[in-house]
């Protein structure tokens, strides 16, 4: 089944006993091209290699995002109610650094993907991404998004733009990506709790919760080399405490740290 894959969003390592592989890569470990004027040493360049190969289990998790879900239903009279919290488009014209545009980037795919799900126009979404993917001037990313129309398993489309983007230096700005999506994905089920509480089970609500664990476990990991990502960590740091293995737990906690979602949401576009 096809999916829209929200980039970096919901990558679970559930069959992991833990989100880093302890096992070392066979073979020569790759060259990389270091992002910023640091040299990266060969113990980051073997931490990253472990990194890549602890993504090989990754998959969407989030209901409402994946394309041609059972779970995924609104009435007309539902989508009669155009929701009012997701991003304008056509109002990104501040976000100049390559982070925020990274950020951007995976927080409009979220929002194009719910505007969808609504029968609300995309064409803005669209041409924004389009403008972004080609300010970035990221291959894999550009080809990322290229496959996923067309990608019946898009695990191996993630994978692959996964692997790309920690040898060519740019492990730190997928990261951001990854944040951003994710905490968009969670802003939008805090909008509506009713309605969008019944697209989760257990499943994916254990799922969500590796996410985070693994989100921490890699960025504090690359802080060392990326110094910037400790602002990513900080961002990030007052949903930690997420941890539900069940819908009853996801809708409890997801409460008692709303405003959090809704703060680190802003941080984000700052």
């Amino acid at each position: 089944m096809k999916r829209i894959f929200i980039l970096l969003v919901a990558v679970a390592l559930v069959a992991l006993p833990s989100c880093k592989n302890q096992s070392k890569a066979s073979g020569e470990t790759p060259d990389y091209t270091p992002g910023s004027e640091q040299v990266l040493t060969d113990e980051l360049k073997a931490n990253m290699e472990n990194l890549i190969l602890s993504i090989k289990h990754a998959k969407p998790v989030l209901p409402m995002i994946q394309k041609n879900s059972s779970k995924v239903s609104l009435t007309e009279k539902e989508k009669m109610v155009k929701p009012n919290f997701l991003l304008d488009p056509t109002k990104t014209n501040s976000m100049v650094t390559l982070t925020q545009k990274y950020r951007l980037l995976s927080m409009l795919d979220v929002d194009r993907t719910i505007a969808k799900l609504y029968d609300m126009p995309i064409d803005n979404y669209t041409a924004t991404i389009t403008k972004l993917l080609a300010e970035i001037n990221d291959p894999a990313l550009k080809e990322y998004f290229d496959r996923l129309p067309v990608e019946e398993n898009v695990n191996d489309a993630f994978n692959d733009m996964i692997a790309a983007a920690y040898r060519s230096g740019r492990a730190s700005l997928y990261w951001e990506g990854f944040a951003a999506g994710m905490i968009e994905s969670l802003y939008i089920t805090t909008r509506d709790l009713d309605k969008f509480m019944p697209m989760f089970d257990d499943q994916s609500v254990a799922d969500i919760t590796f996410n985070l664990v693994c989100a921490h476990e890699n960025i504090t990991a690359l802080i060392d080399y990326y110094p910037e990502m400790e602002a990513l960590n900080e961002i990030l740091d007052p949903l930690y405490v997420l941890n539900a293995i069940s819908v009853e737990q996801f809708r409890s906690q997801l409460l008692s740290v709303k405003s959090d979602i809704e703060n680190s949401r802003a941080k984000l576009l700052k």
